[in-house]
């Protein structure tokens, strides 16, 4: 089985040979870092947006259904407010996991041959890398251009963030 380029890793996880030098010596990189920052800014916005949009709805639903005397408005009002209150969680929770990584600046390391996962549900689907680690599987939910950047049953080198999990570059082991 020939191995992915070093080339299609890069491309697809967007770090260059300074980035993964830095990396190697269990550091996240500047140009890294601020990748990370943009994409935990978009990640805020669109958590805002979302939620903005959830409360609007529901307090809409709500007084929809105390004006016209209709329980089903007035439950899908409540509903949607059970909705926004899960979408902020994960929203500060992902945010909050990328703060502590940027404030960290380091980087995990872990070695492990390769197996590429598919999840599907309805008509979406997860890409998933399970690294087989002598303590166990480790999973890290990627995104299809890196999926197909790695080859199934190869031996890599992974670099990711503490908290957040986030895979940041990659080699061939």
């Amino acid at each position: 089985m020939t191995a992915t380029p070093v080339s299609d890793l890069m491309a697809a996880l967007q770090f260059t040979s300074d980035d993964l030098a830095a990396n190697r010596a269990g550091k996240l990189s500047d140009r890294q870092r601020e990748r990370l920052r943009r994409s935990g800014r978009s990640i805020f916005y669109a958590a805002v947006g979302l939620a903005l949009a959830l409360s609007i709805g529901a307090a809409l639903l709500i007084y929809l259904g105390q004006r016209n005397e209709s329980p089903i408005l007035r439950l899908v009002g409540v509903a949607l407010t059970v909705i926004n209150a899960v979408v902020l969680a994960v929203g500060v929770g992902s945010g909050l996991r990328l703060r502590a990584d940027l404030r960290a600046g380091q980087v995990v390391a872990v070695s492990g041959v390769v197996r590429r996962v598919v999840r599907v549900s309805g008509r979406s689907a997860a890409y998933v890398l399970a690294v087989e680690l002598p303590q166990g599987t480790l999973r890290l939910n990627v995104s299809k251009a890196v999926f197909n950047s790695f080859q199934d049953g190869v031996r890599y080198h992974l670099y990711r963030t503490l908290s957040a999990r986030l895979l940041v570059a990659a080699e061939v082991a």
